[in-house]
């Protein structure tokens, strides 16, 4: 879905912040409430290093950095 988001954005002429929101260490009844049932990541460090690098490279895709 991340391409349908970024051309929908760029269609519209989006020229807003861009931010991140990952949730990698958090108490058993936030992730029951987020239906989070796994660990998404081993450690922030693999969440900027990965995830951040993929965001930014869809957001220069579509001409929005």
């Amino acid at each position: 879905p991340w391409d349908e988001v970024y051309a929908t954005l760029a269609a519209i002429g989006f020229k807003g912040g861009l931010a991140m929101e990952s949730f990698i260490n958090m108490p058993p009844e936030v992730s029951y409430g987020l239906s989070i049932w796994r660990p998404v990541a081993k450690d922030e460090a693999e969440v900027m290093g990965n995830g951040l690098p993929f965001l930014r490279n869809k957001a220069r895709q579509y001409g929005l950095i």
